[in-house]
């Protein structure tokens, strides 16, 4: 991967941290690592432990894919790509670990939104989706940007 920053005004790119914290970042942390996952408090065995990893890991790969043939079709691509789930499949294993052993949701948050904005912002992730950031009528709802598009 080469380094390619997105070329946005500072304003956009903000926007885009900004909004990447609470989509994907904080939603589907929620979703995948605090409803899935036994609360590290409760005590669950190892074999429990890795069986909800599994679970939770499978569903945030198959979740990509559909999300992508279903409300998100301009990131159908992205998705579906082998390579894209094999690093969404990473990112979930890193970010359960994260959660089972902090017990805080905030820890799997911050490195999901971290791993998102550097894609996005420094790796041409923007540039992949068709259109370009395929969610930004929920961007331009939530920030009131009508002018969002590619540069």
């Amino acid at each position: 991967m080469k380094l390619h920053i997105l070329e946005k005004s500072w304003q956009e790119i903000v926007k885009i941290i900004v909004f990447s914290f609470f989509i994907p970042g904080l939603s589907e942390e929620i979703v995948f690592r605090v409803l899935f996952l036994p609360h590290p408090t409760e005590n669950p065995s190892l074999k429990t432990q890795i069986i909800w990893m599994i679970i939770t890991s499978v569903a945030f790969i198959i979740y990509h894919p559909f999300q992508g043939l279903t409300w998100n079709p301009g990131g159908r691509e992205v998705f579906i790509n082998p390579n894209f789930l094999i690093l969404a499949a990473l990112l979930g294993v890193i970010c359960t670990i994260a959660y089972l052993i902090s017990g805080s949701i905030w820890l799997s948050v911050i490195i999901h939104w971290l791993a998102v904005v550097i894609w996005i912002v420094l790796l041409d992730g923007f540039a992949k989706f068709n259109p370009p950031f395929a969610l930004h009528f929920v961007f331009n709802f939530l920030v009131g940007d009508n002018h969002f598009s590619r540069v």
